[in-house]
This record gives C-alpha cells, sequence and structure tokens, in this order.
C-alpha cells in the first residue's frame, strides 16, 4: 500500500484556497465538502469522497495525510500535470520577492537593490504564511516611510468579493489602520490622499477597522474626502458615518437629515446587515424607534445576519445613547458556533455578539451572563471597537 503523503499547514492552506478559487465553493464545512465533490464530479470528472476532503482539511480529525493518487487527482484540476509540479510551484511563491524586501528595510547598507513586492498589477494571497508576511512588509512601510512603495501597493486591484482574499486582507492591512489610529499624521495624509482612487484604501481601511470614536478627528476628515463624491457602493456607508459624526458634533437635525436620506436609499437598494444594525442603532438614537431594527432582523433567516445586525445596534445604542437599554431581541437569538466561524473576521464578530448578549442578561438581571462570558474570547475583539468593547468585557468579569 503506497504511503501517505504528509501536509504541511501551509501547502494544506494553499489547496483550500486555490480549490475554492476555481470552485466557488467555501471548504469551512461538511456541506462545502459535499457540494465540493459533486463539482469536481461534474465538472472535472474526478472523485475525491466527501470523508476523504473532511480529513485533510481538518473539518475531523486526521493526521493531515492524503494518497498521492488524490494529491495527483487535486493537482490536475488546479491545472497541473502531477502533485510534484504543484509542490514546486507552492515552494516558489512570491514571498521570496517579499523577503527581500524586509531584509533590504533591516540591513540598508548592504548594496540591495529593491524589488517591487508584486509581479502584477493584482494583488492576490494564498496562505496565511504570505499574509503575515504582507502585514510585517506593511508594517516596515510605514515605519520606513516608503511612500513610492505605498503608492504601487495601494494601487493594486485586488478581488475583496473573495472571502477568503477579504479575511487575508483585512488582516495584513491592519498596520495602517493601527498606526493612523495611534496619531501618524504623515500615514493619515496618505491614506486621505488614496480614498478616491484606491479599493484597498476603502474596503481594507476606511470600511474594514471603522474607528468611529475617531469621527472628530482624522476619521471623519477622511469620511469627509469621500463625501464629496461618494462611490455608490459606499453610499450608505458614508451618510451613515456622518450622521454619527454629525450627532457626535451635537447637530441634531442635520443628523436627523442624513439618517432620513439614508432610510430612502435602503428602500430600493440593499444593504449589508452590519448597515442595517447601524440605521437600526441610529433610528432609535435619534427617534427612540426600535421598528426597523425589529424589520431587519424579521428579513433574515440565517444566523451570522442576525448576530451582525443586533451585534452593531446594540452596541451604538449602549454607547451613544442607553447603557441600561434592554435588548429583547437577544432571546430570540441563537448561535451555532461552527456555522459561524468561516474566517477570521466573522470570528471576531460571534466573539462581540457573545459580550453584548452576556452584557444584556446582565441588564437583565440574569445569573446566565456569566456562563456566556464564558464562552468569550477577548482576543478576538474587533479593533475598531477595542476600548469599549475590552472595558465592558472587564466590567462584567469584575
Amino acid at each position: 500500500m503506497p504511503k501517505p503523503v504528509y501536509l504541511s499547514s501551509f501547502q494544506l492552506d494553499y489547496l483550500r484556497v486555490q480549490l475554492q478559487h476555481v470552485s466557488g465553493i467555501s471548504i469551512s464545512d461538511a456541506r462545502g465538502c459535499k457540494s465540493l465533490v459533486e463539482y469536481l464530479e461534474k465538472t472535472h470528472k474526478v472523485f475525491i469522497s466527501e470523508s476523504t476532503l473532511k480529513r485533510l482539511f481538518g473539518l475531523i480529525t486526521s493526521n493531515k495525510s492524503a494518497s498521492l493518487y488524490t494529491l495527483n487527482l487535486i493537482a490536475e484540476v488546479l491545472g497541473y500535470k502531477n502533485w510534484k509540479k504543484l509542490i514546486e510551484r507552492i515552494e516558489h511563491t512570491s514571498f521570496e520577492e517579499i523577503n527581500h524586501v524586509l531584509l533590504n528595510h533591516f540591513v540598508p547598507n548592504q548594496g540591495l537593490v529593491p524589488t517591487s513586492f508584486l509581479n502584477s498589477p493584482e494583488l492576490k494571497l494564498n496562505s496565511w504564511s504570505e499574509a503575515y508576511q504582507l502585514y510585517i512588509y506593511s508594517s516596515n512601510l510605514i515605519l520606513s516611510q516608503n511612500w513610492e512603495a505605498m503608492h504601487e501597493l495601494f494601487d493594486c486591484a485586488v478581488n475583496s468579493e473573495d472571502l477568503q482574499q477579504f479575511d487575508y486582507l483585512i488582516f495584513a492591512f491592519q498596520p495602517f489602520c493601527l498606526h493612523a489610529f495611534r496619531g501618524d499624521k504623515a500615514l493619515i495624509d496618505f491614506l486621505d490622499s488614496k480614498l478616491k482612487t484606491s479599493e484597498i484604501a476603502q474596503i481594507f481601511i476606511l470600511t474594514g477597522q471603522v474607528f468611529d470614536t475617531k469621527l472628530t478627528d482624522y476619521y471623519g476628515r477622511w469620511i469627509d474626502t469621500l463625501s464629496q463624491d461618494i462611490p455608490e457602493k459606499l453610499y450608505p456607508f458614508i451618510k451613515l458615518m456622518q450622521c454619527q459624526k454629525q450627532f457626535m458634533n451635537k447637530n441634531t437635525s442635520a443628523a436627523q437629515h442624513t439618517h432620513t436620506e439614508v432610510i430612502k436609499y435602503s428602500e430600493t437598494k440593499a444593504l449589508h446587515p452590519i448597515l442595517k444594525g447601524r440605521v437600526g442603532a441610529w433610528s432609535y438614537i435619534l427617534n427612540q424607534d426600535e421598528d426597523y431594527l425589529n424589520m431587519a432582523l424579521a428579513m433574515y433567516s440565517d444566523e451570522l445576519s442576525q448576530i451582525e445586525i443586533l451585534q452593531f445596534a446594540s452596541r451604538l445604542i449602549w454607547q451613544y445613547a442607553d447603557a441600561e437599554k434592554v435588548f429583547k431581541q437577544f432571546d430570540n437569538l441563537s448561535h451555532t458556533e461552527s456555522n459561524l466561524t468561516n474566517t477570521f473576521y466573522q470570528k471576531g464578530r460571534l466573539d462581540c455578539y457573545k459580550l453584548a448578549k452576556a452584557y444584556n442578561l446582565k441588564l437583565q438581571k440574569s445569573t446566565h451572563y456569566k456562563e456566556v462570558l464564558k464562552e468569550v474570547n477577548p482576543y478576538y475583539f474587533h479593533l475598531s471597537d477595542l476600548a469599549w468593547l475590552q472595558a465592558q468585557y472587564q466590567l462584567l468579569m469584575d
């Protein structure tokens, strides 16, 4: 019997991403594996069992190995002659070039010739290893104030609709968000200059990490930059941020007007659940009206959308209007963690929701909040609301 081939986490991550890319199927649960089996049979005339895929991608206990026969089939599906050729490709990805740039930063006097981070105008990461390297690369660009390389990076095209790419990039671009939050004026100005033209700046800096407490500072300036000529896909987000900024500046009448604009927009255009949560929050803060929130929750049957709506709405209301407000809507929601933790970003949302649920139970004077709190991992809290989330977590822990 042929010996199994043992795969590294990097190799498994690469295979998962590439299979997701060619099939359009998220390989994160048993349902995804079943769909992939059907896709491989129908599109490539290849049969790989569901149990094999589950073992390979760690959905059931396994030793992270597969037969060479299976790996050759996967390689052919991905466009390679065999597993050996695919391994050669994996071992020669672009991270060597990133390492060269990193080395040049740390030993600038060694005469190394700087190289371009990318060989193509599209930024595409193939694994968490590359996401970590881009994180380090981004940090070094900021520290060295390498504006030329930053312009190159932010001018790249990205596929933000690809959930895996979104997950990698939301992580890798965190240094830009954090250095701006710390008050790096030169970086803040650079990012402001890229907002109108760079999808990366819009998706992964402005909307990816929403530091709304800074709306009266640099973040509000960024919103003003885009409010002069709002891209269609960002219209409701920009308007909601304007509404919040106006409220924070005690201009309630302007906030009311802007909020009404978003309501009218939502009558003909679909909003993301998070934005629905924000609209619901401001409906209550400005008008003491919960109808929009209840309507938004009723529109969805999937747990993640409901959780996103209620978590964002409750947080904003507690933060800006009434810290003692009890939400009965929490009583109607449950969560199945295995269905909600497909990505790095979604994991953070789930733990923020658990904290909100625990806080609401405490307001209801239920001791059950302690059991929910035990499930919360504060290391998953979103960076943008981190100070408030940590404060609430500590309050419940005391």
